[in-house]
């Protein structure tokens, strides 16, 4: 049985009706990084900041990497699940230092 893991649980209402710019920089590998940030736009306010410089991303015998990217709801969990309207806008995967995203 998995088990959840909240980094941290803020309110929705700061988030509602705002462009928020999510960046995300991590490191594949048993000593991984991660690093992660939740900005709004309209005032530059970060909403939430994730860091961790020794995370293992890497199973033992992985050849490659398939990233999932998306908003993902719990099943076990489905009394906080609701329905919401997420808008996208210049989304980007980039790779290495010579394809960041700005």
């Amino acid at each position: 049985m998995r088990h959840l893991h909240f980094l941290e649980s803020k309110p929705l209402a700061p988030f509602l009706g705002e462009w928020i710019h999510g960046y995300s920089d991590l490191t594949y590998g048993h000593n991984g990084t991660y690093f992660f940030q939740l900005t709004r736009l309209r005032d530059g306010e970060i909403m939430f900041t994730y860091s961790n410089n020794n995370i293992d991303f890497w199973r033992n015998e992985t050849e490659f990497i398939r990233p999932k990217w998306g908003l993902y709801r719990s099943i076990q969990e489905a009394a906080l699940s609701r329905d919401e309207t997420v808008l996208f806008d210049s989304f980007c995967v980039g790779k290495g230092n010579l394809d960041r995203c700005i």
